[in-house]
């Protein structure tokens, strides 16, 4: 189901699944609980900053590197760290009471520009937003008194005693004002909407930082990182890659990969190592970029190589009792040779780090055959179309240049015996030439008889050669491009269409099923027109499933430029009414209906285009 319809039913289950997301991305312990409000989710979140800074603070202090007013700040830090929501109430209030008049209009101004104001809200529904601004300052006085009452307090019978009480919401305002207040950085994400972030103005020193998540009114707080036993994979003696190494390890390692030694649960973060040097130092969780070994792995390393000895014992067993199946695979292998990846240990580095090469490798080549086959990426499998394909935009290929798309060869079995006989030499020579290069433009479709003028006119009985003349016209018709309803329309009713592959379709299976095609080989298309289609080679005759992809052309209906003040603008191509692209990938998301597409005349050229510009068609004979 989609997150929108979810949201629509219940706006709590979206909150949920946006902190988990959250805690996910940020490897960040969120606050199980939701307030209404967002007073508590605040308070817990300023609460994580003070302890985060305190431990920052002391360990800056360890190093020798803090002064006296860096200490005289952990102590006010210390002190926010068992801050209440009555003394973040009780502050906020009294910052407020003691402005001037013109910026008590300011700060009204804001709230009720702010959709999570209460002043937003009110005036919105009093329908007098002409004069908001004064009937919001006369009950500026008002708004001040229920500010100073907890969240908890409406949950008792205060509403009994002072009906005219309201619980005032957390609006943006209230947290640019806590965020100067408390010397902390507050980002607050939402879904579906831009992430919020409030900065102290003016503070050259270190803040804190508090992450909140909102929807729909609904708060939570980002607490503190997670901890060892709460990862997914373990990382203790983990090798990482993390952000940036310290200044003295730069050189170290070009790759930024680390061993995870320990977890400091002082200082909040791991340990770890670089290189040869054993000298550890810490590393934030929200660095570690990404993980490539763990110890998981090498406990499955270890099975394996186990299994491996054990196997390799039985097989030496067989081999000294003479085993026929042992000598002949023995036989086989020429004497001295190493079997491939012999000598290197299963549990070492190196040998994790090529298995890793040889599954990704193995993934990707898995993932476009799969995608092939369902018609979602119509890129060749072969190694220079393989890297375009999975290329960013932009990228080029050493595929050939093809400017002419041959025709068909005659089937000269299909002609009577009367016309063969009267057909000149010439002209049998002048139809076996290719012809011009094509204009790419798509043309109508041809009608296979006469119009209805010349059919009413008498003529002469036809001698058997004149019949065959409208056949041969009918073969003589010059290829062109045709819609891919038309082509659909055609295969339903039960025509053979005969169409030009435009890029080549080789998978990976030895499935007979499949039929191989070559770029410019042309084919006869029956049955149903999906992902895939029944094909039959005209050049040889062997039958089989081929993907509709490397059959299509994308003809653009209207001219497309690139703007130049695009960022990465060269990464597009620009078309022109009537031109053909090859279509080598396709996009979702925000980059929906955009392709990487090839320009069918000069294949060198290659760029992102707008797909809804374009339309499929298929080159037939």
């Amino acid at each position: 189901m989609n997150a929108r319809d979810i949201d629509a039913k219940d706006p709590g289950v979206t909150l949920d699944l946006l902190k988990t997301w959250a805690s996910e991305a940020l490897a960040r312990q969120p606050d199980q609980a939701r307030q209404l409000h967002g007073w508590e989710a605040l308070v817990s979140g300023l609460c994580h900053a003070a302890c985060q800074r305190a431990r920052d603070s002391q360990f800056v202090a360890e190093l020798g590197l803090g002064s006296d007013g860096g200490a005289g700040q952990a102590g006010d830090v210390l002190q926010d760290a068992n801050l209440t929501e009555s003394d973040l109430r009780r502050r906020l209030v009294f910052l407020y009471s003691r402005q001037a008049k013109e910026t008590v209009r300011s700060i009204v101004q804001a709230k009720l520009n702010d959709e999570l104001s209460f002043f937003h809200s009110w005036v919105v529904n009093r329908s007098c937003e002409k004069g908001g601004v004064e009937l919001a300052l006369s009950k500026w006085d008002w708004y001040l008194y229920c500010l100073t009452f907890e969240t908890g307090d409406f949950l008792t019978d205060i509403r009994t005693s002072e009906p005219m009480l309201v619980q005032m919401p957390l609006d943006t305002v209230d947290l640019r004002v806590v965020a100067q207040l408390f010397n902390v950085q507050i980002t607050v994400t939402r879904m579906f909407e831009e992430a919020m972030r409030f900065r102290p103005h003016g503070t050259a020193g270190p803040v804190g930082c508090c992450h909140l998540l909102l929807h729909k009114g609904l708060w939570t707080a980002l607490l503190d990182v997670r901890m060892p036993e709460q990862e997914p994979q373990p990382l203790l003696d983990a090798v990482v890659e993390v952000e940036e190494l310290p200044l003295e390890l730069q050189g170290v390692s070009t790759d930024r990969t680390v061993l995870i030694r320990s977890y400091d649960e002082d200082r909040g973060s791991y340990m770890a190592c670089c290189g040869q040097s054993q000298v550890c130092f810490p590393v934030e969780r929200s660095s570690i970029k990404r993980i490539i070994f763990t110890r998981w792995d090498m406990g499955r390393a270890e099975k394996q190589a186990q299994k491996d000895r054990e196997e390799q014992a039985a097989r030496a067993a067989a081999a000294s009792t003479g085993d026929p199946a042992w000598a002949a695979e023995e036989g086989a292998r020429p004497s001295g040779s190493l079997k491939p990846l012999e000598g290197i240990p299963e549990g070492s580095l190196e040998f994790q780090v090529l298995q890793e090469l040889v599954r990704r490798t193995a993934t990707q080549r898995l993932s476009q055959t799969m995608g092939e086959l369902a018609g979602r990426n119509p890129a060749s499998v072969t190694p220079a179309a393989a890297g375009s394909a999975s290329s960013r935009a932009g990228g080029t290929s050493t595929a050939a240049t093809r400017n002419q798309l041959p025709t068909p060869a005659r089937n000269e079995t299909e002609m009577l015996p009367q016309q063969q006989q009267a057909q000149p030499e010439a002209q049998q020579q002048q139809q076996q030439q290719q012809p011009q290069l094509l204009q790419f433009q798509p043309q109508p479709r041809q009608p296979s008889h006469a119009a209805p003028q010349a059919a009413a006119q008498p003529q002469a009985p036809l001698q058997p050669q004149q019949q065959a003349r409208p056949v041969r016209q009918h073969q003589q018709q010059e290829p062109r491009f045709i819609d891919y309803e038309e082509v659909r329309r055609l295969l339903e009713s039960g025509s053979v269409v005969t169409a030009l592959c435009l890029s080549e379709f080789a998978p990976d299976s030895r499935d007979e099923r499949y039929l191989v095609v070559r770029a410019n080989q042309w084919v006869r298309l029956n049955g149903k027109l999906d992902t895939m289609v029944h094909a039959t080679s005209v050049q040889d005759g062997r039958k089989g499933w081929c993907s509709a992809a490397s059959l299509i052309a994308w003809v653009a209906e209207s001219a497309f430029e690139p703007d130049p003040s695009w960022p990465d603008s060269e990464r597009y191509m620009g078309l022109r009414k009537g031109e053909a692209v090859l279509l080598e990938k396709i996009y979702d998301g925000q980059w929906a209906d955009w392709g990487f597409c090839r320009n069918l005349r000069s294949r060198d050229l290659t760029g992102l285009v707008p797909l809804s510009r374009t339309r499929r068609h298929f080159y037939c004979a």
